[in-house]
């Protein structure tokens, strides 16, 4: 009898207590902290904008002779922490050489002289770790690149 009793008198303090403890949660307070934190996370505002783009040696702040080949504005368009960077060649014929590119590992897709790539926002100011391969008549390679954006003009 005296063990029910305590263990009646626990569950009653127990729940006093832990009421008087929590903080009043409502569902829309919930809901306001999300959207409030999902906004406070995207870096940038949703569109397309036109980025300056260098091509340098890999680990090096050396430009490449890539940037001989390629534009030096990319297109990127950014829909919440998701970007796709477009980067393009500056002809078809330096566009039918390069017959891969990859950014920090994500492959481009190739459409006409460009090549799209997804990637989160939030290594949009980075250095990015491109990689290509080229095919011409007399000789192939595999060379890696470093491609910087330069997104100060990005909101």
């Amino acid at each position: 009898m005296f063990s029910k009793k305590m263990f009646i008198l626990a569950t009653v303090v127990s729940s006093i207590g832990f009421g008087i403890a929590a903080p009043n949660i409502h569902a829309d307070n919930v809901a306001n902290a999300t959207s409030s934190q999902v906004s406070n996370s995207a870096k940038y505002t949703d569109g397309m904008y036109q980025v300056n783009t260098t091509y340098l040696k890999q680990g090096t702040t050396n430009a490449s002779t890539m940037g001989k080949y390629m534009s030096a504005v990319s297109d990127v368009t950014i829909k919440g922490n998701t970007a796709k960077l477009t980067i393009s060649a500056n002809s078809a014929s330096s566009a039918k050489m390069i017959t891969g590119f990859s950014i920090n590992g994500t492959s481009g897709v190739k459409n006409g002289n460009s090549w799209t790539f997804t990637l989160p926002t939030s290594v949009l100011e980075n250095t990015l770790n491109g990689h290509v391969d080229i095919n011409v008549i007399f000789f192939t390679e595999s060379q890696p690149v470093d491609v910087k954006l330069d997104m100060s003009s990005v909101n």
